[in-house]
C-alpha cells in the first residue's frame, strides 16, 4: 500500500472509533448494545488501531515474512435511551461480570418465575405483589449494580400487567419495567451470549483492511542485529597455540607480517 493509498483509508474509514449492535430494549428507557472499540488511544504510543501488520525476517528461512494481528476491545453495554434527573446511566457488562450473572442473576430469575402465582395474588378483582420474594441486587463491575424487584406495570388500557422492575445503579428514580417476555429475552441473552465472538462478526462486516494498513517493518532492525550478534561470535573466537589469546583475525594480520 503507497503513503497516499494509507492516507486515503485512514481518512475514510480510520475516523470510525467503534460498531454499536442493538441487541434488545429493556423497558421503556433502556437498551442493551455489545460495542466493538476500533481503536485506543495511548500516552506514549498514540493511537492504536485493531488491525496491524508486521514484515519480520523468518527465523526458518531468514526470509522477509508478514503477519496480520488483531486486537480489539468489546464488551456489552446497558445504558439508558434518555436521561433521568440529567443522568443517562452508562452501565459496561465485560466478560466477567456476564459470567458473575450467570452465578447469581439468573438463578434468581428463575425463582421469580418458578413461583410466579406465590408473587402475585388477586384480592378484590385487583392485582397485588405479596412478600413472598424479596428485592435482590447485584453488582456489575466495580462500581455499578443492577435491583430487581417484582412489580405491576398499568398499561395504557388500565389494564395491570405483572412485572419485574430493574433500576440502576441504586437510584430510585431510575427504573424501567421488564415484561416476563422481555425476562426472558434478557435471561437467554445472559446465558447464551459470547462477546469476543460476536465482535469478530462485527469486524467481518468491515472487511479485511487493504494489504499493507499499518505496516510495521521490523526486517531492518532484524539484519541489524543479527549484524551485532556475528560480530560478537567472531570476535570471541580464539585459535590453539601460539595464538590462544588472539582472535582469528589477529592471527591471520600476524601470517601476512611474517611474509
Amino acid at each position: 500500500m503507497s503513503p497516499l493509498e494509507q492516507n486515503r483509508f485512514m481518512n475514510q474509514t480510520g475516523m470510525y472509533n467503534k460498531i454499536q449492535d442493538r441487541l434488545m430494549y429493556l423497558g421503556n428507557n433502556a437498551v442493551l448494545s455489545i460495542v466493538i472499540m476500533l481503536y485506543s488511544e495511548h500516552e506514549k504510543y498514540g493511537r492504536r488501531y485493531y488491525y496491524k501488520e508486521t514484515k519480520y525476517l523468518s527465523n526458518k528461512t531468514n526470509m522477509p515474512t508478514k503477519k496480520m494481528s488483531r486486537e480489539f476491545d468489546s464488551f456489552l453495554v446497558l445504558e439508558n435511551l434518555k436521561p433521568v434527573g440529567n443522568v443517562k446511566e452508562f452501565i459496561t457488562i465485560r466478560g466477567k461480570d456476564l459470567e458473575l450473572m450467570r452465578m447469581f442473576l439468573l438463578p434468581k430469575l428463575e425463582h421469580i418465575i418458578q413461583n410466579f402465582d406465590s408473587i402475585y395474588e388477586m384480592r378484590d378483582g385487583k392485582m397485588y405483589v405479596t412478600d413472598n420474594i424479596q428485592p435482590f441486587e447485584i453488582d456489575v463491575g466495580a462500581s455499578k449494580s443492577l435491583l430487581f424487584v417484582p412489580g405491576i406495570r398499568k398499561m395504557y388500557s388500565e389494564e395491570l400487567q405483572p412485572c419485574i422492575d430493574m433500576y440502576f445503579n441504586g437510584n430510585t428514580a431510575n427504573m424501567v419495567y421488564l415484561s416476563y417476555a422481555q425476562v426472558y429475552e434478557f435471561m437467554y441473552l445472559i446465558r447464551t451470549f459470547q462477546i469476543h465472538q460476536y465482535a469478530a462478526t462485527m469486524l467481518n462486516y468491515l472487511g479485511r483492511p487493504p494489504a499493507g494498513t499499518n505496516l510495521y517493518d521490523i526486517t531492518e532492525s532484524q539484519e541489524y542485529d543479527n549484524v551485532v550478534e556475528m560480530e560478537k561470535v567472531m570476535q570471541g573466537r580464539t585459535v590453539g597455540g601460539k595464538f590462544a589469546n588472539q582472535s582469528y583475525f589477529d592471527k591471520k594480520s600476524e601470517e601476512k607480517d611474517d611474509e
